[in-house]
């Protein structure tokens, strides 16, 4: 009621003034809170850079930890540099860590404890790591011992305490800014109460005033109570201004109102632009933060920045190793054909703001620049951003936006500030990549050392055992004994230098892969040296057989004494001592070349189902007249209920069978000998693996204790004046015992002198039937043992023909000779299948296929194991040709003379001397088809011997054919172009000059002589050699010594043809 003595004035006065100093109280304590806000939000700064500092820490200590380690691992200098690098910088990153945290004492004591965990790891890693490893280097302490230390973790210990305590410091931080935050919105909604109760306040006052003053002043304070409402209301609109034209004192307050709302306007924008500004770029490094896939973490920052500054199009180039930038995210952005993916420095609008390192806007774009498209269309954006992110002054990488309005400084600040996040968190990322290939590397270079220890020992094992080889070798040859031992020594002393070099391997590596070298050459070496032996070998087989066949041949013609029988008895004797020396020599040359072939690995088991009963016929048929001349009991046992069909290779049994029983005959002199073949007594059978024993049993001289060993030595018998006194190489049961080791068997023997000697062998045999199978096949042959033994007396011969009137089977007929007849290739097969034979003819067209479609089946079943003939009246082509010979070893031509060919080759391979035609003797047919067939017949030899050359001039001159010679390969080629009507040529393969597969070869280029019959001789003998002389162009082929009863039937095949 004191009013009352005022005037209007200063009625006035006293209310404006009053609402005032409400009012200024009011926006103080509004400019109080938001500076408080303000002083927060650079708190949350200062948080994040503790945050990223100590990510960069870890990564400073993870670099230092990654160098020790590379350096104990491959001992190099070079890897040293991350470490020593990193102990001059962490230390100056941790105190600018402290210098954030100087006002918070717990922040402090980590920082503190993290000081001194480093210090203890650096003197650790630099004490017990770095220095053990320079000592291993320089050879003062052990790779083990190293090894032993860094296992104890101590150092992992050290590592593990300071990731923890910048885990603790940077979570304190994030608590803190998760503090900070509830506290800065828990400020705002303080601040927003006051000013709605402040200008409650104000109204009511203003209220209170207006009902004094009446009219005077209700429109002023009426305006400045709605503006107040409006605000208290939370009008966004802070451009709310009074009218301030009058004088008095309204529009005094009117003037202050206005510049209070203006300043309020500043502050209000200003806090929420940096608001806006620090929440964007909290959130982006929550979202990137630990991301190190560089397209992914590129793809995060533009989708979040074009996102929360409301860009239509961003991209984002990264730095390549090459200085350059690639495109590698973006957002809403279709990469346009004419565009690359690559900037370079300085290229375009990316590579300029990379080359100024300056954000450079672009207006007015032009319409073909780029589209934003949308479901409905595309459109122009009207400006582009281009914003290059700098780590330590360094581009690493650009952001490129597009929007439809222009950039507000806001968002232009916003970009600004996050851009050296943004360029920290790639360089983290990258660094952390690298480390991680860092490490995959160093593990690969771990495995491959292993990998290269493991073949390290692989070709010791394998040195071991061409050693051993090696050893065995030298017994067999005396000649190169010598060379050979002192080879071996060497190798054994390179085995020894290995195995010192092997205990030092991870740390010399280098001489690891010398010391490899080293025995890949001495394993050259052997190789080298089994090659030569192979040549040697082949070479002395040429040798001998090249004068053996003159001997052979020419003692032969002798022998026949066809030149009006003028010979004495005395001479044919000489004549047929002189040609069974021969033949002894040759079987010694072959028995050398069947040891060298075992040596060698080059003997292969030819299994195939056998019927042990033809072993036995054949025992008998071939040692029983000779026990009967001798004078001694020869007896053959064969175990009741023994499987009698077997998979086995029927050659190398039968040859052990004769070695065995000829050493047994040879060495007794009254007794007699006992072949028996039992299941073995020594080794178990199973369901597949069937061992059977094979004894030889004598009452001859028998053999002392002390020698039963050296006996299978090559060229050894019990002793000097055995060999003098019954013959013999001494090579025949070394060879057997080779053989029984192939057949996963052995030999044994048991002797006692002047009582006999008894020799097992024991070998792997593969079933066939099941046991019950078995013995029902035993209790059927014995019923049959009759008809078995009928069909034994005779050779079995199948005839598949498919014309109803072949008269094969009336050209064939004569005794010992079973045929058999069918008329389709299915029927044979199932023949074949259950049936043996001992020659097959065979006719080209057949009912249900073709013979080579035949003769491939048989072949895939494994069933060809006999001659086969070719007999058809069909014209074979070239090709055909080469394809059948690949299977047979004869093709006939129907014609005039085929019979009595057909006849020749069945008596050749049946080894028949008395098959009849009707009406015909033998002998009289073979003298006509000879002397018919080779009538004005002219033949072609090519050979350097001239021994040889005499020796089949003069038989084949005696034939009726008439002999062109060429000395060498160029010379035979010279006559046969001279002569021009050259029937056959025989070819001598080993000639110097031009040998004859280089001859062969030139000849087959002649168009002339495509079809001239080319017959291959050689002395060589080994498996491949027919197979070459065959490849080259020849059409058969003829080891020396040359057979000439098989020389002439070959002589009247090709020419027949």
């Amino acid at each position: 009621m004191f009013l009352k003595n005022f005037n209007i004035a200063q009625k006035l006065s006293f209310a404006l003034g009053l609402v005032v100093v409400f009012v200024l109280g009011l926006l103080s304590y509004i400019y109080i809170n938001f500076n408080g806000q303000s002083k927060a939000i650079d708190s949350n700064v200062e948080s994040y850079n503790i945050i990223r500092k100590s990510d960069q820490i870890l990564i400073s200590l993870l670099n230092m930890e990654t160098g020790a380690r590379g350096f104990a691992f491959t001992g190099r200098e070079e890897f040293l540099e991350p470490f020593n690098t990193g102990k001059s910088s962490v230390y100056g990153e941790i105190e600018e860590l402290s210098s954030y945290t100087s006002d918070n004492t717990l922040q402090q004591t980590r920082i503190s404890k993290l000081r001194s965990d480093l210090d203890l790891w650096i003197d650790y890693q630099n004490g017990n790591i770095i220095e053990a490893r320079k000592q291993v280097n320089t050879g003062n302490l052990k790779l083990e011992e190293l090894v032993k230390e860094a296992q104890k973790g101590v150092a992992k210990s050290y590592m593990d305490d300071m990731r923890s305590s910048l885990k603790e410091i940077a979570d304190k931080e994030v608590s803190i800014l998760e503090t900070r935050k509830s506290n800065l919105e828990a400020t705002q909604k303080l601040t927003v109460y006051v000013i709605l109760v402040g200008a409650v306040a104000v109204i009511f006052v203003s209220v209170l005033i207006g009902f004094f003053l009446a009219r005077m002043v209700v429109e002023p304070v009426t305006t400045v109570t709605e503006t107040f409402k409006r605000i208290s209301e939370g009008d966004a609109d802070l451009n709310v201004r009074l009218n301030a034209d009058s004088k008095d004192e309204l529009g005094a307050m009117a003037k202050y109102f206005n510049t209070f709302m203006f300043k309020l306007t500043e502050i209000m924008t200003e806090n929420r632009n940096q608001n806006w500004i620090k929440s964007g770029h909290a959130e982006l490094t929550e979202n990137i933060n630990g991301e190190v896939n560089i397209p992914v973490l590129a793809n995060k920052v533009i989708n979040y920045i074009s996102k929360y500054v409301d860009a239509k199009i961003g991209a984002i180039y990264v730095k390549t190793e090459d200085g350059n930038f690639k495109l590698v995210g973006s957002y809403a952005y279709k990469k346009r054909k004419n565009l690359s993916n690559i900037v370079k420095l300085g290229e375009g609008i990316i590579g300029q703001a990379a080359l100024e390192k300056q954000s450079m806007t672009i207006s007015n774009i032009p319409e073909d620049y780029v589209y934003i498209n949308t479901g409905l269309g595309e459109a122009v954006p009207k400006n582009i951003l281009v914003v290059p992110c700098l780590d330590n002054n360094e581009v690493v990488c650009i952001i490129e936006l597009g929007t439809f309005n222009e950039f507000s400084d806001k968002q232009l600040e916003f970009i600004e500030q996050v851009s050296n996040g943004i360029a920290i968190a790639v360089n983290s990322a990258e660094a952390q990549n690298k480390l991680k290939e860092l490490l995959r590397k160093t593990l690969e270079q771990s495995e491959e050392l292993q990998t290269q220890q493991e073949e390290l020992r692989q070709n010791n094992e394998e040195l071991e055992q061409q050693t051993k080889a090696l050893k065995e070798s030298e017994a067999y040859m005396q000649r190169q004994q010598e060379e050979l031992r002192v080879l071996n020594e060497e190798l054994e002393e390179r085995t020894k230098g290995l195995e010192l070099q092997k205990k030092d391997i991870t740390a010399k590596n280098e001489n690891l892969i010398k010391a490899q070298k080293e025995i890949e050459e001495k394993a050259d070496a052997l190789e080298l040296a089994s090659k030569y032996k192979s040549e040697f070998l082949a070479n002395m087989s040429h040798e001998l057989r090249t004068p053996l066949n003159s001997i052979i041949v020419l003692s032969q013609m002798i022998a026949e004494n066809k030149e009006n029988g003028t010979l004495s008895e005395k001479q044919l004797e000489f004549a047929n001592t002189i040609n069974s020396s021969g033949e002894d020599l040759l079987k010694l040359i072959n028995d050398i070349l069947d040891i060298s072939k075992v040596e060698a690995g080059k003997l292969e088991l030819n299994l195939e189902v056998i019927s042990l009963t033809d072993l036995v016929k054949y025992v008998k048929q071939s040692f029983a007249p000779f026990a009967e001349k001798k004078g001694l009991y020869f007896d053959v046992e064969v175990e009741d209920g023994l499987e009698l069909e077997i998979m086995a290779d029927y050659q190398r049994l039968q040859q052990i069978s004769n070695n065995l029983l000829s050493n047994a005959f040879k060495f007794t002199h009254k007794g007699g000998v006992t072949y028996s073949i039992t299941s073995s007594k020594t080794k178990k059978s199973d369901e597949y693996n069937y061992y059977i024993d094979i004894a030889v049993k004598d009452t001859g001289i028998g053999i002392a204790s002390d020698k039963t060993e050296l006996i299978f030595e090559a060229f050894k018998q019990s002793d000097g004046s055995t060999s003098r006194k019954y013959g013999g190489t001494g090579l025949g049961l070394s060879i057997s015992r080779e053989f029984a080791k192939l057949m996963n068997g052995e030999i044994t023997v048991k002797s006692y002198e002047g009582i006999g000697s008894t020799f097992t062998l024991t070998f792997e045999a593969k079933r066939v039937k099941t046991h019950s199978e078995t013995s029902t096949q035993v209790s059927k042959l014995r019923e049959e043992k009759e008809v078995e033994i009928l069909k034994d007396e005779f050779k079995r011969l199948l005839i598949v023909e498919s014309e109803k009137n072949s008269n094969i089977e009336q050209i064939l007929e004569g005794k010992d000779i079973l045929i058999t007849t069918v008329k389709s290739g299915l029927k044979s097969l199932e023949l074949l299948e259950n049936e043996n034979f001992d020659c097959m003819i065979l006719d080209y067209e057949l009912m249900d296929m073709k013979a080579l479609d035949l003769l491939l089946e048989l072949k895939q079943r494994e069933l060809i194991n006999f001659p086969i003939i070719i007999y058809t009246g069909k014209q074979l082509t070239r090709d055909e040709e080469e394809k059948l010979q690949r299977y047979t070893e004869s093709i006939i031509i129907k014609g005039a003379r085929s019979s009595e060919r057909l006849v020749s080759e069945v008596s050749l391979f049946l080894q028949e001397t008395d098959i009849e035609m009707k009406n015909i003797e033998i002998d009289e047919m073979q003298s006509a088809v000879e002397e018919e067939g080779f009538k004005n017949k002219k033949i072609l030899i090519v050979d350097d011997d001239m021994r040889n050359v005499f020796a089949l001039t003069s038989v084949l001159e005696e034939k009726g054919l008439k002999v062109v010679v060429g000395r060498s390969g160029n010379e035979g080629i010279k006559k046969l172009n001279e002569e021009g009507n050259i029937d056959l040529i025989l070819m001598d393969i080993m000639m110097p000059d031009m040998d004859g597969y280089l001859a062969i070869k030139e000849i087959r280029k002649d168009s002339k002589f495509i079809k001239t019959p080319i017959i291959a001789v050689t002395a060589k003998s080994m498996k491949e050699d027919r197979q070459k002389c065959i490849e080259v162009g020849a059409d058969d082929y003829l080891t020396k010594p040359i057979d000439v009863p098989r020389l002439i039937s070959l002589l009247r095949v090709w020419l027949y043809k």
